[in-house]
């Protein structure tokens, strides 16, 4: 939001991905939380998944550009 506002503008690629990690950490970080209360979601699935993105795992996950056909 704040690249597409103007008010931030990165270096490069690598910090692009880097803001995106943590963008994607803390979002799973509060969706874990609002779930966690919900009874239709299994706690223990919430709770793993959320542990595997604050672990890292997900840190390295193919970008959308490298998904797409001839991407890099």
């Amino acid at each position: 939001m704040a690249v597409q506002t103007g008010t931030y503008q990165p270096s490069n690629e690598l910090e692009i991905e880097r803001n995106q990690n943590i963008t994607l950490t803390m979002v799973a970080g509060e969706l874990g939380k609002m779930f966690s209360g919900n009874p239709a979601l299994d706690e223990n699935r919430v709770s793993n998944f959320v542990d595997s993105v604050m672990d890292g795992n997900y840190d390295n996950a193919p970008t959308l550009r490298e998904m797409q056909p001839g991407g890099m």
